[in-house]
């Protein structure tokens, strides 16, 4: 009951009390679910079955001729400059100066 509470004043709701009730066993019900999760090792399931460390990141790809291979995917981070302002300023439906002008929203 005192997670109900919690979640109530969270979402500022205001449930009766019959309300609170089931929403308690309701949640019991879906945690329960989960709870058989608990009975399964999963802790070195990647290292046993997949020769991977869990905190890896990998892809396989095939390679002719050879076995797949594991290789990073993500590239390297590298600030590249592609266009000047006024390149990207020419495109511009509007603009003021160097920025882009747009219609007001909030009155």
């Amino acid at each position: 009951m005192k997670n109900i509470e919690k979640y109530e004043k969270t979402a500022m709701l205001a449930l009766s009390d019959k309300e609170r009730a089931e929403l308690t066993k309701r949640f019991d019900e879906i945690t329960s679910t989960f709870e058989v999760l608990d009975e399964y090792d999963v802790k070195d399931y990647f290292t046993r079955h997949c020769g991977l460390d869990p905190q890896s990141h990998a892809q396989k790809y095939k390679v002719k001729s050879q076995e797949s291979k594991i290789f990073n995917v993500l590239r390297q981070d590298v600030v590249e400059k592609f266009f000047t302002r006024e390149k990207l300023m020419e495109n511009a439906p509007a603009s003021d100066d160097e920025y882009f002008s747009v219609p007001r929203v909030i009155d």
